[in-house]
């Protein structure tokens, strides 16, 4: 049996940060700030990585075909969450609000603010972030149900 809260994880918390990062790049690319657009770039595709990571036992061509991949679509899923989905959630989460608080500080940098406070909030943002995305996966999460597919 597997759990979905990997699923859950990579639809609730990732895909929404993966659009933002989309629109983000859109809107400094339609202003003309191509520096900036291509840091965008930068961390959407890392955001990929971390989603991609999440899914390390599937094999590449699987991930490539589309989502959800076709070894995980018949198996059964429980409402347990194993030590390694917790494991994997745990890394995504802190790499995520890793990625948010470089976030943070490259565009405080780029509108100019002081390189202290530029840390100071990429720092407070970093650790919000992993506090919000944490409270928010679990409260969800709990209350959502896992589909279960028949074999």
């Amino acid at each position: 049996m597997k759990s979905g809260y990997l699923k859950k994880y990579d639809w609730i918390i990732l895909k929404p940060l993966w659009l933002l990062f989309i629109v983000a790049t859109l809107f400094y690319f339609v202003n003309g700030e191509w520096f900036m657009g291509g840091v965008m770039i930068l961390l959407d595709f890392l955001i990929g990585i971390i989603a991609s990571s999440l899914h390390s036992s599937i094999a590449s061509s699987e991930l490539f075909s589309g989502y959800p991949p076709a070894s995980t679509s018949f198996q059964r899923e429980d409402n347990i969450l194993g030590i390694e989905e917790s494991r994997k959630i745990g890394k995504a989460t802190i790499q995520v609000s890793i990625v948010l608080g470089i976030t943070i500080f490259i565009v405080s940098i780029h509108y100019n603010t002081s390189w202290y406070y530029s840390v100071l909030f990429s720092v407070i943002g970093s650790w919000l972030s992993m506090i919000i995305i944490g409270l928010f996966f679990g409260l969800i999460a709990k209350h959502m149900q896992v589909k279960k597919i028949d074999q």
